[in-house]
């Protein structure tokens, strides 16, 4: 009898949707990239009635508590489907009770551990419009000023706020502003283009790619100075809504088409291209990795720009 495989980033179940790949990743992303490490007290909370539980410091020490047993819980893999959902209550009250500390990127961690916690075979879905929502409503709100679109914000973003010695080299190639024009323009229809992609549910290998595309040109563009943090929890989300089950079906087609079909060299080159993509996708260490890479550097590039410097 053969050794049995075990997968330790998903469930035994054998669900193929990896869970637990998305979850420690979002411990790290709340931890390491948010710094988050106490559930603080109430102070101008969206909720008034949040303001009276200050009176109670027992509790947020309780909430400690309970907040580092779901991150233990969670790295350990042992139920970690309830600390998930635990863990995402956790930040919707500490959203709720402390105004200062919303961002986007901290409710969105929220929601995807949430909809970790309550998922179930075949819910995919849930993590498909929650970033449906995510690039609606970006893309939307960037329509809705007059700056995205006649280049006035990529002006102010590239020449004043993140200087960028290579976007103003290209700039000067275009006819007067209309480079960040075009920019404007276009992030504007490739975030709602990815939010009616996600949806349509087609070729989402490409949308993985295409997210990964997308947010890591805007590092690039920036110096990585922005957007480091949505590229971190991006990849994790887009990661969530890969086709996995005919991702592992392709890769057994994939297996006896190179071993036993005769094919055409074009044909072969395909096939092994798949392969490649399909064995890096399926490696969910590989991939947390890259990503963890890229985010770190990005978060501590005046770091590392420093120590370079030194040497």
């Amino acid at each position: 009898m053969g050794i049995k495989k075990v997968n330790w980033w998903r469930e035994a179940s054998q669900e193929t949707v990896p869970l637990r790949f998305a979850s420690v990743m979002l411990v790290i992303f709340l931890l390491g990239i948010r710094g988050t490490k106490h559930i603080l007290p109430p102070r101008f909370p969206f909720i008034n009635g949040f303001q009276i539980l200050s009176e109670f410091p027992s509790l947020f020490l309780i909430l400690d508590i309970i907040y580092w047993s779901c991150l233990i819980l969670i790295v350990i893999g042992f139920r970690y489907k309830y600390a998930a959902f635990t863990l995402g209550l956790i930040i919707f009250f500490q959203i709720g009770a402390n105004s200062l500390l919303f961002s986007n990127s901290f409710l969105f961690a929220g929601c995807l551990l949430l909809l970790i916690g309550v998922y179930r075979q075949g819910n995919e879905w849930t993590f498909r419009w929650q970033i449906c929502l995510l690039y609606a409503g970006a893309g939307l709100n960037k329509a809705l000023e007059f700056d995205w679109w006649n280049g006035n914000y990529f002006k102010a973003f590239f020449e004043i706020y993140y200087p960028n010695p290579l976007i103003s080299w290209v700039s000067d190639i275009f006819p007067e502003a209309s480079f960040y024009t075009l920019l404007g323009v276009f992030t504007i229809f490739m975030e709602i283009g990815l939010a009616i992609w996600v949806i349509v549910n087609r070729r989402m290998v490409s949308f993985f790619i295409a997210t990964q595309a997308f947010h890591l040109t805007m590092l690039i563009m920036t110096l990585g100075e922005l957007s480091y943090i949505f590229y971190f929890l991006i990849s994790i989300a887009a990661y969530l809504v890969l086709p996995w089950n005919e991702i592992f079906l392709h890769e057994s087609k994939n297996q006896e088409n190179l071993f036993h079909d005769q094919k055409s060299l074009p044909g072969r080159r395909i096939s092994f291209k798949e392969e490649i993509i399909i064995n890096y996708l399926k490696n969910s260490i590989i991939t947390g990795i890259l990503i963890v890479i890229i985010s770190f550097s990005c978060k501590y590039n005046h770091l590392i720009f420093n120590f370079l410097e030194r040497i």
